[in-house]
């Protein structure tokens, strides 16, 4: 591919908001945003691919990462010839992906980084609390369990650090996820003017 994709990685342990604030900006501003959990929940469950991906998934665990990166990629040349996603107007929301260096050093070839925003919730009881709430209000199997819950958000904190520590840090806007749906949006905006204009 010749120009790689404008991105914003959308970075917080589950249950921060990521995904609320994801959409919210997309719809905003016509970007796009992409879940790597929509396209895991996405997949065939009776597929090769579905079926190793809901086998991790039960357990809290992260999938393979080459495994990981095929199928996004699949998934947004897919979007692109779809017309959902258009890479030369919009920018590329990503949440939830790259989860592990590995998976941020195969997306290089594909994605330009323009900013990364990490909502932080310090108090792990509050994320547990709001992913049960979210487990029970949209039926997710996979957020129904609070010890899958904490071996998800003890993944996260392992592998985040690797991760970021991969990018600029100048690149890094931390918000405060621990505040109201607006406020939060208030402040990633605030982040993001250069780059929304």
């Amino acid at each position: 591919m010749n120009q790689k994709w404008k991105s914003v990685l959308m970075f917080g342990p589950p249950g921060s908001g990521k995904g609320t604030q994801g959409k919210l900006l997309c719809m905003a501003g016509n970007h796009y945003h992409f879940s790597s959990g929509d396209m895991f929940r996405s997949l065939d469950p009776e597929s090769k691919e579905g079926k190793l991906f809901f086998s991790y998934m039960k357990q809290g665990k992260l999938g393979p990462d080459n495994l990981t990166i095929d199928i996004w990629k699949n998934y947004i040349d897919k979007q692109i010839a779809d017309g959902k996603y258009h890479p030369d107007q919009q920018l590329l929301f990503l949440d939830g992906i790259p989860r592990t260096k590995f998976q941020a050093e195969m997306m290089e070839d594909f994605i330009a980084v323009k900013k990364i925003i990490l909502l932080e919730i310090p108090n792990e009881d509050i994320l547990v609390d709001r992913i049960l709430k979210r487990a029970h209000k949209e039926g997710r199997e996979d957020d129904a369990k609070e010890e899958v819950i904490r071996e998800r958000l003890s993944i996260y904190h392992k592998q985040t650090k690797s991760v970021l520590d991969h990018f600029d840090s100048n690149l890094v806007c931390k918000v405060n996820g621990d505040q109201k749906q607006i406020q939060v949006l208030k402040s990633i905006l605030n982040d993001l003017s250069n780059e929304l204009v």
